[in-house]
């Protein structure tokens, strides 16, 4: 029995210079910049108690996304805040409670996704004893946030909570203005819940 065969689309590609080069065919219909990835920030990274490692930055996509894997301990709490971005965090393991200003605590389980808009006050934490694995997909400034405040780490050993000194609160404080990020008080914390310590 004969074999029939549709050709839906040939050509030829040139491709030059690696990682930081380019792709183009000779017909003109692709022309592809390539790029090497960032791997400065290989490994796992500590930043404010929450295990990070970096996927991918705006390099990486050409474009303000960048994508970062987070792990939280039990009973790590990430208090009030808000950010321009937005914030898509998708959970692979565990369950996380979120917090928003427009309908309070819910539950996010696996592979359910919390979609936190731009400016919205919103908090994060992790009420049971295990931890919670999530991939957070976010803008260019929040990943840039992150790495200023990274520490290296390593996996499945926790850090310490922090800020947990008065250079670390200093650094924070700094750098969330630097990025326009508003944190909200003590008392205001209070009100949905978290009370942080003394």
């Amino acid at each position: 029995m004969p074999q029939t065969h549709k050709t839906l689309y040939t050509g030829k590609a040139h491709t030059a210079g690696g990682g930081d080069g380019s792709s183009r065919r000779d017909d003109g219909r692709l022309d592809v910049k390539l790029f090497a990835p960032d791997t400065s920030l290989s490994g796992t990274w500590n930043v404010l108690g929450v295990l990070i490692e970096f996927l991918a930055g705006p390099g990486d996509t050409q474009s303000d996304t960048a994508l970062v894997r987070g792990t939280m301990r039990g009973g790590l709490i990430v208090p009030l805040h808000s950010h321009a971005e937005q914030e898509l965090i998708y959970v692979v393991g565990g369950s996380l409670e979120v917090f928003l200003e427009t309908h309070g605590w819910h539950t996010v389980g696996v592979g359910e996704v919390a979609v936190i808009a731009g400016n919205k006050k919103h908090a994060l934490r992790n009420a049971t004893a295990g931890d919670v694995t999530t991939i957070a997909f976010t803008g260019g400034d929040l990943y840039n946030f992150f790495r200023d405040l990274a520490v290296p780490a390593e996996p499945n050993q926790y850090p310490a909570i922090t800020p947990s000194t008065p250079e670390q609160m200093k650094e924070l404080l700094e750098t969330n203005a630097k990025y326009g990020y508003w944190l909200a008080s003590r008392e205001e914390n209070a009100e949905i819940g978290i009370h942080l310590p003394g």
